[in-house]
């Protein structure tokens, strides 16, 4: 019985972190309207742009959507995290990318 349990136990651990593992791997990127639903609905610079350096991204950056973002309240230190693209960064460069891409932002 205790064996039978444990191997219930164990089943259903596995079966959690592979749906949890799927969940993650078919995390949407974010875009310019979820930055923008962020900030409507009340969220710090501070949590908006740690997100998105953490996360997938797919925004538009071409100068009809960024006066966009300013339109919809997005703050300048939002749309600049936006505009450095870290997922890009982090995987060209390594652990330290701004000291190689962007010197004058570092010295």
């Amino acid at each position: 019985m205790k064996k039978t349990l444990a191997v219930m136990v164990i089943a259903i651990f596995m079966i959690v972190v592979v749906f949890q593992s799927r969940l993650y791997a078919e995390e949407k990127p974010l875009t310019n309207d979820s930055v923008i639903s962020m900030v409507k609905v009340g969220l710090s610079d501070k949590a908006i742009i740690s997100l998105i350096k953490e996360s997938r991204t797919e925004f538009n950056r071409n100068p009809e959507s960024l006066i966009q973002l300013k339109k919809d309240g997005v703050s300048n230190s939002i749309i600049e995290a936006m505009m450095l693209n870290y997922s890009q960064l982090g995987s060209v460069t390594g652990t330290q990318p701004f000291k190689s891409l962007i010197p004058s932002l570092v010295d």
